[in-house]
């Protein structure tokens, strides 16, 4: 009876530890990149939420050493934010779509070169998005895994198939930048009468390649992986991804 007692005693404790670790890396928590408080104007770049022009296409790049110096860790991203401090007359960014993904640049190309993603992305829906002034929410349609190592990429494109036959522009909405980065950040280019600038190679750089937009991550920390591995039949699935320890 005393063994099956310390059994149940047992058992009840593993159970308790389970659940307080689930408890404890589940929790979303907004993890923010850049300090500056000054940004773009109605009409100047970058601008990750940009109508000045009918279509755009921008890259901006967040390294790996400034997210875990930021308490970032490995685990999923679920949605960007960005905070709009001015509308000045913004309307709606016309089928705006925003990926997210690996990167091993450090620094991005400029002109009519673009980077490259070097593992799985994740989209948004693409959406006519209208900015609001405060934080600004924009969610992929499944979480991103990040590894702990990888640079991240985001690129964000615009523009209705349409627009050469209509005016689809107004203006730029205000997002707070950081300036002076040791590598570029940014890139961006804008034209009117092009249609959907996604995946184009057409470009010019477009603001300053140094300066990029603040932003903030909603992210939640994997798990942590423990005991001992079981062999199995292999099954590609990101939301069974735990972080290893160094």
């Amino acid at each position: 009876m005393r063994k099956i007692y310390l059994l149940l005693q047992q058992r009840s404790l593993l159970f308790i530890l389970f659940l307080s670790g689930f408890i404890s890396t589940s929790a979303q928590t907004d993890i923010s990149i850049g300090t500056g408080t000054a940004g773009n104007s109605s009409s100047s770049y970058p601008a990750p939420i940009q109508d000045w022009y009918e279509g755009g296409r921008a890259q901006f790049l967040y390294l790996a050493s400034e997210l875990s110096a930021a308490g970032m860790v490995p685990g999923y991203i679920d949605a960007v934010k960005f905070t709009v401090t001015a509308l000045n007359g913004a309307g709606a960014t016309e089928d705006m779509v925003v990926t997210i993904g690996p990167t091993s640049a450090t620094t991005l190309l400029t002109g009519t070169s673009w980077n490259t993603f070097s593992g799985p992305t994740v989209s948004s829906a693409s959406v006519d998005y209208q900015p609001i002034v405060g934080t600004n929410p924009i969610s992929f349609s499944s979480s991103f895994f990040w590894n702990g190592s990888d640079n991240i990429l985001i690129e964000i494109c615009n523009g209705d198939p349409l627009n050469a036959g209509s005016t689809m522009y107004t203006n730029n909405a205000s997002t707070p930048w950081t300036t002076g980065l040791a590598f570029n950040g940014s890139h961006t280019y804008t034209s009117d009468n092009n249609g959907s600038l996604c995946g184009t190679t057409l470009g010019f750089e477009n603001g300053t390649a140094t300066t990029r937009p603040n932003i903030t991550f909603s992210w939640t920390p994997a798990s942590a992986c423990t005991g001992a591995p079981d062999a199995g039949t292999a099954v590609s699935n990101t939301s069974d991804t735990c972080a290893f320890a160094n």
